[in-house]
């Protein structure tokens, strides 16, 4: 009898941790399907370009942008702004306590209700800078320097791991700021709101990425932009080394116009679905 009781102790113990390692790999596999989920709420890879002169010029670097930015929310300097049918000011192509940004390629803005009866915007940059030209520590450690300088809450850098949506890990350097910072609404009025700058840093082959986003705290429940924040970050790809020499612009013909944006390289273009 004794034996007996024994063996059925010893059959409900195994049953038991059998049970607890189902429960822990669901557990495990609920996450990762919880985290792919978010790369959902991301633009498909688009390449990163810039505009050297009249040339349009393409890194090879992909990103995945979020979605919260939409076909006319992209913006580069001397871009036409939206329905306002005029020049992109720097307070919006920049965080207005900088009014620059390292490398600075484009921004995103677009706008949010926090309430029936307001609007509020919300951004996120993106910079691009060849090692070549500019060492990553001077870059981050003026960008905190500066920063900290308008804003009270300023955090060091940190190294974190950002995942693609593969969840493969890459490691980046980022800084968080909170404070008062200057949001407009749709009409462009410009107040003084609560709100998060968040900067992610990464060098690989030759080049150094900056992405950030910048957000009202007003907004955190309805806008999830900061939490996408590392996720887009992860997304990035970096194919092929810098050049070792700088790009140069062909000789201008006689009847050379003023440079404009080609058509091609539309700024405001959203990053295609794929």
């Amino acid at each position: 009898m004794m034996k007996q009781c024994t063996v059925a102790v010893a059959a409900i113990l195994i049953a038991g941790c059998g049970l607890e390692d189902y429960e822990s790999r669901m557990a495990d596999r609920l996450a990762v399907l919880q985290e792919q989920t978010r790369y959902e709420s991301l633009w498909g890879p688009t390449t990163i370009d810039a505009v050297v002169g009249d040339e349009v010029i393409e890194y090879p670097i992909t990103v995945r942008l979020p979605r919260l930015f939409g076909d006319r929310d992209w913006y580069r300097e001397g871009s036409e702004y939206g329905y306002r049918q005029d020049v992109v000011e720097n307070i919006v192509l920049y965080p207005p306590f900088l009014l620059e940004f390292p490398g600075f390629n484009r921004v995103g803005e677009a706008f949010a209700e926090p309430d029936e009866r307001s609007t509020i915007a919300y951004y996120c940059y993106l910079g691009v800078l060849e090692s070549r030209e500019a060492k990553m520590g001077a870059v981050l450690a003026d960008l905190r320097q500066k920063t900290a300088e308008k804003l009270p809450d300023v955090s060091s850098w940190q190294d974190v791991e950002c995942r693609d949506e593969n969840l493969t890990s890459t490691t980046w350097k980022m800084m968080e700021a909170k404070g008062k910072q200057k949001f407009p609404d749709r009409s462009g009025d410009f107040r003084d709101s609560d709100g998060t700058f968040r900067v992610y840093a990464r060098e690989d082959q030759g080049y150094i990425v900056l992405w950030a986003v910048r957000a009202p705290n007003s907004i955190s429940d309805i806008v999830p932009l900061l939490d996408l924040a590392d996720a887009v970050a992860g997304t990035v790809k970096i194919t092929d080394a810098a050049p070792t020499e700088p790009f140069e612009l062909p000789p201008a013909s006689a009847d050379a116009k003023d440079a404009t944006l080609p058509d091609d390289a539309a700024p405001d273009a959203a990053p295609p679905e794929t």
